[in-house]
């Protein structure tokens, strides 16, 4: 174990797995993982790092597999921060600041800010960051707890390399959409279930509708897009209809319905994570069960990669059978985050009854001849 030289509580490990490259971080006192992004080739996740005396420094870990090294990076102007990036490819991070009254947040450059200053704190946003179009950054909010609240979209208008102007709009009933953005034409998709029929619908980044149809899968219940198209087949992904088993939902550009078996995987399956994107064409999806967690790697539709944790720590290939021992004790997935089209990481942390102290980012390549 290597001790960081900024954080002499936090020390870390870089080993060569059959899974792929494997960094394990320990932690004298305790970490929680908060968010991760990359930064240009390389996973750059956010911790909560506790001290002896209970409190925690809230810092940035850039993640150099290739050097084995990581560059420490101390958040001083807030907590629980969550990044995301414009248009251009400037990196922001969402920090919320201390109030006497109220929950409040500003939106400043994740590095470099020595030449700015601090804008006024505003109400919380709580949607998640989904990607960008030519001119936003867009954020998705679906309130869990209300059966009638409608959908909201936040846009984030730039001018140059500053924020310029957010906007945040209602989106017209049904609620509870799935949202997708094309990245090659910046198109925002919904998918909203309406009565007994599914709307689907492309909006611009003010939520005014463009185009809408119904599609009739009453059926079927998705529980995720993997990609929405008004002129290109449509994959979603559904584990409603068999509890161990999903299914691959094709909507074709006619309006026309085909599902069929993914993987069975054996368990009942509990819960899906909103998919990450390599490509247009290709998206990870992690997964839960009574016994464990794991993800799929699919593309148009196509089975690619499925890993679950089937026995704890233990993480099988549920193509071929191989399984691979990762850590002594059972492990949830905090985070999967794509780098680019041929590369993913996954964070993972230990499930204790104490307070983690441990916390594992697996680097992975897709195979180029998938």
């Amino acid at each position: 174990m290597q001790t960081l030289l900024q954080n002499k509580n936090l020390a870390f490990q870089i080993t060569s797995t059959p899974l792929g490259e494997k960094l394990t971080l320990k932690s004298r006192y305790g970490i929680n993982g908060e968010d991760a992004i990359a930064y240009g080739d390389k996973p750059l996740i956010s911790c909560n790092i506790y001290k002896e005396n209970e409190t925690y420094d809230v810092a940035y870990l850039l993640i150099d597999f290739a050097q084995s090294n990581i560059d420490y990076h101390p958040e001083t102007d807030g907590i629980m921060p969550n990044f995301f990036t414009s248009p251009n490819g400037q990196y922001f991070v969402d920090l919320l600041v201390y109030h006497p009254r109220k929950e409040r947040c500003v939106q400043i450059p994740l590095f470099d800010r020595n030449n700015i200053t601090l804008p006024k704190p505003a109400k919380p946003f709580l949607g998640d960051f989904i990607g960008c179009t030519k001119q936003y950054s867009i954020f998705f909010d679906v309130d869990l707890w209300s059966d009638s609240k409608p959908d909201k979209i936040k846009s984030i208008e730039y001018h140059q390399t500053q924020i310029k102007k957010e906007r945040i709009n209602k989106i017209s009933k049904p609620r509870d959409n799935r949202i997708y953005i094309d990245q090659e034409s910046n198109e925002i998709h919904l998918l909203g279930k309406d009565k007994r029929q599914w709307l689907h619908r492309q909006i611009n980044e003010l939520s005014k509708i463009i185009y809408s149809r119904s599609i009739d899968m009453e059926e079927y219940y998705p529980s995720q897009v993997l990609k929405l198209s008004l002129v290109n087949d449509s994959y979603l992904l559904d584990y409603h209809y068999a509890k161990s088993a999903f299914y691959i939902i094709t909507i074709s550009s006619e309006g026309n319905i085909d599902a069929k078996l993914l993987i069975d995987i054996g368990e009942e399956i509990f819960s899906t994570s909103e998919p990450q994107h390599i490509t247009n064409d290709t998206s990870i999806t992690s997964f839960t069960t009574e016994s464990g967690s794991g993800w799929l790697t699919i593309r148009n539709g196509i089975l690619l990669e499925a890993y679950y944790q089937k026995t704890p720590g233990t993480i099988t290939d549920l193509l071929t059978n191989e399984s691979h021992q990762f850590s002594s004790e059972p492990l949830a997935i905090n985070q999967i985050k794509t780098i680019n089209d041929n590369s993913y990481f996954v964070v993972l942390y230990p499930i204790t009854d104490e307070k983690n102290k441990d916390l594992l980012v697996l680097l992975r390549h897709l195979n180029h001849n998938q």
